[in-house]
């Protein structure tokens, strides 16, 4: 399997610098922020030059929350404010305990629309079912209606016991 390479990205403003030659993990137009707020000696320069070029390699979000709240110990404010900035436009990315652990069931247009909490194992259930479609924008699987028994097995077989929306009510599988 070929891994995709990935680059580094600017502390200040995430954009990748894949033709840049920067050592320090900044753009060039973003090095305005690695400004100290307070007097700082050759130690504290240093270790902020770290965690900026340090965190230009980082994608997880607690790992840029720490390099912000570090900066700003050290008297960076600008850097950390602006590594704030950037992670506070990026919304955090729903993980499978985030989500709603309910199965929800409707009828639409002689179809069933079942949405699930997300397993791997049912996904692959899912595809042997003869006319099921999956619906990206909504996120839910589409089913002709008279496959009802076999989504009632997918759903008893990979859910049993969650509860669950229906058109008749609320119900525990």
């Amino acid at each position: 399997m070929r891994r995709r390479r990935t680059y580094p990205r600017c502390t200040a403003c995430g954009k990748g610098m894949k033709n840049s030659s920067s050592k320090d993990g900044l753009h060039s137009s973003c090095r305005q922020y690695m400004a100290a707020t307070v007097d700082t000696n050759e130690e504290q320069w240093a270790e902020a030059r770290e965690i900026v070029l340090n965190a230009s390699t980082q994608y997880k979000r607690n790992q840029l929350e720490d390099a912000s709240n570090r900066l700003k110990e050290l008297g960076f404010l600008l850097m950390a404010d602006r590594i704030s900035e950037r992670l506070a436009q990026k919304p955090k990315k729903e993980t499978q305990e985030d989500q709603p652990q309910i199965v929800k069931v409707e009828v639409v247009d002689q179809e069933l629309r079942v949405s699930t909490p997300f397993s791997w194992e049912s996904v692959k259930a899912w595809r042997n079912i003869k006319g099921r479609k999956w619906d990206g924008q909504s996120k839910v699987n589409t089913v002709p209606l008279d496959q009802k028994p076999a989504v009632y097995a997918l759903l008893k077989a990979h859910f049993e016991g969650v509860p669950a929306e229906g058109p008749n009510g609320e119900f525990i599988i």
